[in-house]
């Protein structure tokens, strides 16, 4: 246990630590893969499976990279009920656009977003900036 240990033992611990943040990784990226395959994602567009790891529901931006049909004029986002969820694209690198939406999630849960093409772009009555500090 850090903390208890003489400074010479830190860095194997610290390694011991590397490691079982990797496995811890691993389980929850596969937990997330069936959850998201169990998941209703029936709709339009591309479904977006959100999950929320903490107890307390969030409202946040969340950052997805994915392919957006070159022959869409636009691109929105719509929650699970069908509105639409403030939104905008970032970037386009090599083909891969970098959306960023409002995302809502339950605690400890999930929610399904589906991207769609828009002939207008998405709306504009909300004052969500995405920027990158580097």
């Amino acid at each position: 246990m850090t903390g208890t240990s003489i400074p010479t033992v830190y860095p194997f611990s610290w390694n011991d630590e590397a490691l079982s943040l990797n496995q811890f990784s691993s389980v929850t990226e596969n937990s997330m893969r069936v959850i998201a395959a169990a998941a209703d994602t029936s709709g339009p567009g591309i479904p977006l499976v959100v999950f929320n790891s903490v107890s307390a529901g969030r409202v946040e931006p969340v950052e997805v990279d994915l392919k957006i049909p070159a022959d869409w004029p636009y691109a929105k986002v719509l929650d699970s009920e069908g509105d639409e969820t403030p939104s905008q694209i970032d970037s386009v690198v090599n083909g891969m656009s970098k959306l960023v939406f409002v995302a809502k999630t339950p605690s400890l849960g999930f929610s399904v977003y589906h991207v769609i093409s828009s002939k207008i772009p998405a709306a504009s009555e909300n004052s969500l900036v995405a920027s990158t500090a580097e």
